[in-house]
């Protein structure tokens, strides 16, 4: 995983997400490499054994590589607004493991992330962020590691991320996905 800081003005943003992008991933492969959005409007690269994620937020590029499995990663400015979404965003279990939280701000901005990440790492629209994704509950040290539960379709998966807080900033990326369904 790799976590760029960028000038956050408008209209610098995307020039310099472009830049920062190809310089990241010029340094990853080696070589320039054309970014392309399958249907899902997911960014994918044309090796096909290199799994690609990206996400930004004000003024963070972040992307994740991966040849073990497809990966996802999200990054996220502190958004204490996230408290409005909680009931479309969290099931009962998280719910109540935030309700008895040290630091609840940290706690939801990682489960934020995580879902996104494993949205992300999934590839498909129509997952529901309350029911199909279920995070077991974790310590909040500012570097955690977290377990997502994506069931979904009668199928069940295990997502391992990792979560990182640095001032005013979130990052959550995917490291392993486990098949439970081939146990």
């Amino acid at each position: 995983a790799s976590l760029r800081k960028i000038d956050e003005s408008a209209e610098n943003t995307k020039i310099q997400q472009g830049v920062v992008l190809n310089e990241i991933l010029l340094s990853a492969i080696g070589s320039f490499v054309e970014l392309r959005y399958d249907n899902h409007g997911k960014p994918w690269l044309p090796n096909p054994d290199q799994g690609f994620s990206l996400s930004h937020s004000k003024d963070f590029l972040a992307i994740i590589l991966s040849e073990n499995h497809p990966p996802g990663i999200d990054t996220e400015s502190r958004r204490p607004t996230l408290e409005k979404i909680v009931p479309r965003l969290l099931h009962d279990s998280e719910r109540a493991f935030l309700e008895n939280c040290s630091d609840r701000q940290m706690a939801l901005q990682f489960i934020w992330g995580a879902k996104e990440a494993v949205y992300k790492s999934w590839g498909k629209r129509g997952l529901n962020f309350s029911n199909d994704m279920v995070l077991e509950p974790f310590q909040t040290s500012g570097s955690d590691v977290l377990k997502c539960h994506l069931k979904k379709d009668g199928l069940h998966w295990i997502y391992t991320l990792q979560a990182i807080a640095f001032p005013g900033n979130y990052l959550v990326f995917t490291t392993s996905v486990a098949d439970q369904n081939a146990m």
